[in-house]
């Protein structure tokens, strides 16, 4: 979304500006890179199916809004997919996050919709509430958008062997945290590592490149 006065370092950080990101995915689409799903990923580390090697998945953790109105329209303008990760006790009372009717939109223009718990909580702070934010988040988004989410991603990027193997017990196929890099394998379907994004033109080349 634009950076606007008021924001926290957080925010600043955390939210890419509009013009950033338009110029993110032109590189992308213009790159060579190929945008795939988050479902195509798995199924390449599954040994299911292949994907190219210059490929890319695009993820946005929470479900703001602000995704809706300002990363939706640039990422149909280029033909991009994403996933979207929301957490869902504030969908639809909330109006910082998106309602059920806007994601639905989401997912009929062909994005991923997945899991983000209910409350968003540190899960390995919180064994008890593990089926009421893993197991009934998915229940929540498969009850009001008519298809089970496949996918699941930690709070904060925060995970433990519990939180995992609740995110197996639930039914999802994988499960992404925060940081930890480009590179995945099979053997980490429930804590598929990622890179997160700034407005930093050069970091984000460099992360989609691998580095070279």
């Amino acid at each position: 979304m634009p950076h606007h006065p008021g924001q926290t370092h957080e925010q600043r950080v955390l939210d890419v500006d509009d013009s950033v990101f338009v110029k993110q995915m032109e590189y992308l689409a213009k790159g060579g890179y190929r945008v795939v799903s988050f479902a195509a990923l798995v199924d390449a580390l599954e040994g299911k199916a292949s994907i190219p090697k210059r490929s890319v998945v695009i993820t946005f953790d929470d479900g703001w809004e602000n995704q809706y109105r300002h990363a939706f329209p640039i990422l149909r303008r280029f033909g991009l997919t994403a996933t979207f990760f929301v957490f869902t006790d504030p969908v639809g009372t909330d109006p910082k996050t998106m309602t059920w009717d806007q994601l639905r939109n989401l997912q009929d223009a062909g994005m991923t919709i997945g899991s983000h718990t209910r409350t968003h909580p540190v899960l390995p702070a919180h064994h008890r509430a593990l089926h009421n934010e893993v197991q009934m988040s998915r229940a929540d988004i498969a009850q009001h958008l008519g298809r089970v989410p496949e996918f699941f991603a930690y709070p904060f990027g925060l995970w433990d062997q519990q939180s995992a193997e609740w995110a197996q017990r639930a039914g999802y196929r994988a499960a992404r945290t925060y940081r930890g890099g480009a590179w995945n394998s099979a053997r980490d379907v429930y804590h598929l590592r990622a890179v997160p994004v700034t407005d930093n033109m050069g970091r984000f080349e460099r992360a989609v490149s691998g580095g070279r």
